[in-house]
């Protein structure tokens, strides 16, 4: 028997690069309710939507002001992404085809809240290539804790060694890693350039991470 047996990949950054589209929106909401926002927002990459918020609003957030702001980036992104026709990262659904076709169990397991993971993957006809979808919400403690991972091991029964996560981000890999399993960092051809700790795998396309997920063991 392989020693793998989950694949599980974040979302945002990995299955579809959603970040310009949620800073954007960030930003049109800041303008539109006069919300003074910060210059650089790159430290909202790899964190929840509502941690941002709670971020931007200092000390005049309160948890339904924040729940309301979560809700409409989610909205308003992925009405973005559909007016955009956001591209997939080349190679994904090739990648995704031939795990399937090998036996292995697919999931997602992100930040984001559930129900804006399912509609694009339904949307970019990714959904049915997915044995398990974990969105955050609903989730105490997301990324870098290991909370959201280890829901999904007990969701999915399978054992944190028989599992490899594909993060993007600083946050996720730490959050996997903490769950026990062992995460491969993808980095977009290169272009993203997030915090690596020392010792990482990194791959740069998604016919690399198939080449190592399928040839190499881990």
């Amino acid at each position: 028997m392989r020693e793998r047996q989950l694949v599980i990949f974040d979302f945002d950054g990995v299955i579809m690069d959603t970040e310009w589209a949620h800073e954007e929106v960030k930003r049109e909401m800041c303008r539109e309710r006069k919300i003074p926002c910060p210059d650089n927002l790159a430290f909202a990459v790899g964190h929840s939507v509502r941690d941002s918020w709670s971020h931007i609003l200092g000390e005049k957030r309160t948890d339904s002001l924040v729940e309301e702001l979560a809700r409409s980036q989610f909205q308003r992104t992925y009405r973005k992404l559909r007016e955009k026709r956001q591209q997939l990262p080349g190679g994904l659904k090739g990648l995704l085809q031939n795990l399937k076709a090998s036996g292995y169990l697919l999931a997602v397991c992100s930040g984001s809240d559930e129900d804006f993971v399912r509609a694009i993957l339904k949307d970019w006809k990714l959904d049915l290539h997915f044995d398990h979808v974990q969105g955050g919400d609903g989730i105490p403690k997301l990324k870098p804790a290991p909370d959201i991972y280890l829901v999904l091991l007990k969701q999915a029964g399978i054992p944190a060694k028989e599992a490899v996560a594909v993060e993007d981000s600083l946050s996720g890999s730490r959050a996997a890693r903490s769950a026990g399993i062992h995460c491969i960092r993808y980095t977009d051809g290169g272009r993203n350039q997030q915090p690596l700790d020392e010792g990482e795998m990194t791959v740069d396309t998604m016919e690399e991470l198939e080449k190592i997920l399928q040839n190499v063991p881990i």
